[in-house]
């Protein structure tokens, strides 16, 4: 608790966002912002450089677009499931790219999200994601807010 005056720090979840639109990871970001428990501390373009931001910036969750030039977002998820296990990831796509959602169910994501999603639903998948985290829960199904 607060005792009279001193600030109280909340504990932020660190998040790595990964899309080629520069536009999306923009408005992302600034959708975010309204979140005092989550903190973007970096951007990539596409799935190689994102694993070379969560070696350099380790963040607790990435959400990953699932349809990128080069390195897609499933391979990335795979890679980096194998390099850093701790880190979450949510799946980003486009509602009409049900192929992309299974390769990335298949790569080990934790939660998937439709592009298009409200700062509250995505913030609440990240929140998921951080949890199951904290339970060391790989046992269990990701959700699938796109169904």
């Amino acid at each position: 608790m607060e005792a009279m005056g001193a600030n109280v720090k909340v504990a932020r979840t660190r998040v790595l966002l990964v899309d080629d639109n520069a536009t999306f990871r923009n408005t992302t970001r600034v959708l975010l912002l309204t979140s005092e428990d989550i903190e973007v501390v970096g951007e990539a373009g596409d799935g190689e450089r994102s694993l070379e931001e969560v070696e350099r910036l380790q963040p607790d969750v990435v959400l990953m677009d699932c349809q990128m030039p080069g390195m897609d977002g499933a391979e990335a998820t795979r890679l980096l499931r194998q390099r850093f296990p701790g880190v979450r990831v949510v799946a980003l796509s486009l509602g009409a790219e049900p192929d992309c959602f299974e390769r990335m169910l298949d790569a080990g994501v934790d939660e998937i999200l439709v592009k298009g999603s409200g700062p509250d639903e995505i913030g609440q998948a990240i929140r998921r994601a951080t949890e199951k985290s904290s339970r060391a829960s790989r046992e269990t199904e990701p959700e699938r807010a796109w169904r």
